[in-house]
Parts: C-alpha cells; sequence; structure tokens
C-alpha cells in the first residue's frame, strides 16, 4: 500500500472523511427540519443553536480537508515530474495524508472559541489545530526538498504547481495565528477568517487544480491546453 502514488493516498483519505463527515450533516439537517415542521425539540435542555453550530462545524471543517487533500495529492505528483526526481519523503507524504485525515476531525470547535466555551475546552482544541499543522508542515517540506537541486522544467503544470506552494504557505501561516485563542478572539469575524480561507480554498485549490488539468489534459486528449 505504502507504494501507491500520494495522489491516490489524498483522493482514498478524503473519500474515506467524506463517509464519516456527510452523515453527521445529513442527519444534523434532518433533526433541523423535524424541529421546523414536526414540532419536535430535539436539543432542548442539552443545548440551543449552539448544538447546530457544533454539529455543522464537526462536518463543515473536516470538509475544508476533503477540498484541500487530493490538491495537495496533484502537487505532490506533478512537481517530482518537472523536477527530474522521485517525491522526497514518499512515505511520510502518506503518513501525513492519513494524519491530516484524523486530526481535522478534532479541531472543529475553534469556530466556536467566542460563543463561552470554558477556558480548558478551548486549550483542548487550539493544540488539536495547531497539530494539524505538523503534518501539513512535513507535506510542505517534501515539496521543498524534492524541487531542491533537482532539474526544474518552467511547464504551465509546473508554474501553477509553484504558485499553489506560495498560497499554500500563506494560507498555512495565518491558520497557525488563527489557530492561538487570543488572537482568535480577536479575529472572530473579520476578513483576515476570509483571507485565510480564501487563500487556500481559492488559491491553493484553484492552481492545484489548475496544475492538475495542464499535467493529465495532454495525457487524456494527445493535445495541450
Amino acid at each position: 500500500w505504502l507504494e501507491v502514488d500520494a495522489f491516490t493516498w489524498t483522493v482514498l483519505t478524503s473519500a474515506a472523511m467524506a463517509v464519516v463527515a456527510f452523515p453527521v450533516l445529513a442527519v444534523t439537517v434532518a433533526l433541523l427540519l423535524a424541529d421546523r415542521t414536526l414540532g419536535t425539540a430535539f436539543v432542548v435542555g442539552g443545548g440551543g443553536p449552539l448544538v447546530w453550530q457544533h454539529l455543522f462545524w464537526f462536518f463543515a471543517h473536516p470538509l475544508v480537508y476533503i477540498l484541500v487533500l487530493p490538491p495537495m495529492g496533484i502537487v505532490s505528483h506533478v512537481l517530482p515530474r518537472f523536477a527530474g526526481r522521485r517525491l522526497f519523503g514518499r512515505r511520510s507524504a502518506v503518513y501525513s495524508t492519513l494524519a491530516i485525515g484524523v486530526v481535522s476531525f478534532t479541531v472543529w470547535a475553534h469556530h466556536l472559541f467566542v460563543t463561552g466555551m470554558s477556558p480548558s475546552v478551548r486549550t483542548v482544541f487550539m493544540f488539536t489545530t495547531l497539530a494539524v499543522a505538523l503534518p501539513s508542515s512535513a507535506k510542505l517540506c517534501t515539496w521543498l526538498v524534492t524541487l531542491w537541486g533537482g532539474s526544474i522544467r518552467y511547464t504551465a503544470p509546473m508554474i501553477a504547481s509553484l504558485a499553489a506552494v506560495g498560497y499554500f504557505v500563506v494560507g498555512g501561516v495565518t491558520g497557525v495565528f488563527l489557530a492561538a485563542v487570543p488572537i482568535n478572539v480577536r479575529y472572530t469575524g473579520t476578513y483576515y477568517v476570509v483571507a485565510h480561507f480564501h487563500l487556500l480554498l481559492a488559491g491553493f485549490v484553484g492552481l492545484a487544480l489548475a496544475a492538475g488539468a495542464y499535467y493529465w489534459a495532454p495525457l487524456l486528449t494527445g493535445r495541450r491546453l
């Protein structure tokens, strides 16, 4: 299994995450619809709107990684092809993919730091959020070391991948700051969060998908884009 390429591992991990995350959304929507239309009260006495937020973010934050992991795999696939080298630390890339898939389900409450959460719980989620940066940094290291000393060809897929790496760095660093409770409380609901989100979901994901399209389209159609 460890001989399977990094891109395939990211797709498999995203699929497994979707199997866990989407049923939570489906059940949450069903319960909420029942509350609104059938007069039920599933969270009375134990929550209220805050429970729905927890259920939503338990789905929504892993969704970010479901969307980001395959583009990570594309970058891991394209960079070695045009650097003239094998992907450095391929097993580390696989293990980091699996680690992201697991840890991503333990970070959702950082979206709710401003809702009156107890300091001890906020501290736990702060550290789990910081922890997800470790496997992400491992991926960045595999990309940079793969490029180091390589015979780089600046083709369209390579340029898009390099630009994606740049967005990944900036988007990731801004996320590390948001993991800290004092900064998170200050910046929640601001354009800082909007920028962090879109640097990754628009910048990194968009450019990585472009790299994949430029790389695979000629292989599938026989014509360059």
